[in-house]
């Protein structure tokens, strides 16, 4: 019997959704929930997540479950390889999570991150089907039982996880993520922005520069230029937001900005700088999950990336400055993206900010 037919609406009970290596798979990954759950109204969605991700899925209305990875006790005595293998990115608190629900007797279990770790935990679920993206990495792929052919060129990055969808015969009617924010998420950030001298109503952009990744980062006395013309040139102030790991790097712009921007680094839940990006006229930064945050709310984007990211993937609101070298060559991965320079990101913004389409609409 085809494995499709034995999947059929009235067979998928539970399904148990995986994204815990980065926001951009779990906010990307919203558009399959919900289209799941429009054709299949019946079927009950768990999603393991990590914490910042539970956060970004809280009132999510087709996900019925969330379930934020622990980060095991363990992590802080082990050294070595060990530690690296098993204990990022919340990879031991996944594959524990994963084995206590092996109860809860799931249909389908789906892989958004492809890495050789989720993939092992979709498998100790004891889902008899586990599907995976087209991204999925070859140490993952023996845990899986169907993985998703990938496609030449994608315009929006949920595609890479709807196209899971096709593996259960379902064809998305939409593309669109979905974070579900409330109104006191929107009264918080706006409260927030006021104690920053911004008022309500008040267009303002969103500068986020920080990343753990080396060859991603953007030199911050650009940053500082790109929020001083922000300022100058159309009148919108700058807010700068990030995690507090990068207190320093968000410091070092404000001190070398002469318009002073705001300054909210680890000054905000992960929530919060969601509502502040959906209040937002544009966003500014570097190839991280506050992309796909902006994406989602329907906040325009302008991302500096590297010509040797290995995520070229697109989005209809977000304008990628890709370095180019003058030599055509693709240069190996070296720390930061100095081929990019503030005017090259200023004529990205002017791209949106001169849209005749109001930024109200969103």
């Amino acid at each position: 019997m085809n494995w499709r037919q034995g999947l059929s609406g009235d067979k998928i009970q539970r399904v148990l959704i995986i994204s815990v290596a980065s926001l951009r798979s779990t906010v990307a990954g919203t558009a399959l929930a919900r289209e799941l759950k429009k054709r299949l109204p019946k079927t009950y969605i768990d999603w393991i997540t990590s914490p910042e991700g539970a956060e970004l899925l809280q009132r999510h209305p087709s996900v019925d479950r969330v379930i934020a990875a622990p980060r095991p006790l363990a992590s802080s005595i082990t050294s070595g390889l060990f530690r690296r293998a098993l204990f990022k990115d919340h990879r031991a608190g996944v594959l524990f999570a994963a084995w206590s629900l092996r109860s809860e007797q799931y249909s389908v279990a789906i892989d958004l991150d492809g890495e050789w770790w989720s993939a092992c935990a979709a498998w100790l679920t004891g889902a008899p089907y586990r599907l995976g993206g087209a991204f999925t990495t070859r140490t993952a792929a023996p845990f899986l039982t169907h993985i998703a052919r990938p496609r030449e060129f994608y315009v929006h990055s949920s595609e890479v996880f709807l196209d899971i969808l096709g593996l259960l015969q379902i064809r998305p009617h939409s593309f669109e993520p979905l974070l579900a924010l409330s109104a006191d998420d929107i009264e918080a950030a706006a409260s927030i922005l006021e104690r920053c001298g911004i008022a309500r109503k008040q267009q303002f952009a969103v500068i986020g520069p920080g990343t753990d990744t080396p060859w991603k980062r953007w030199p911050a006395d650009r940053f500082a230029e790109v929020a001083d013309r922000l300022l100058i040139e159309y009148g919108l102030p700058s807010v700068l937001i990030g995690s507090a790991c990068h207190r320093w790097l968000l410091e070092r712009i404000s001190a070398r900005s002469g318009s002073l921007p705001a300054n909210l680094a680890g000054k905000t839940t992960i929530r919060q700088a969601a509502a502040i990006l959906r209040l937002a006229r544009i966003f500014v930064g570097v190839d991280t999950g506050l992309v796909s945050i902006a994406a989602a709310v329907r906040t325009p984007s302008v991302v500096v990336r590297s010509c040797s990211s290995p995520y070229q993937i697109s989005d209809e609101r977000v304008s990628a400055v890709v370095e180019t070298p003058s030599s055509g060559v693709v240069p190996e991965r070296r720390p930061g993206i100095i081929g990019v320079s503030a005017q090259d990101v200023m004529s990205a913004v002017d791209g949106w900010l001169s849209s005749p389409i109001s930024w109200r609409s969103k």
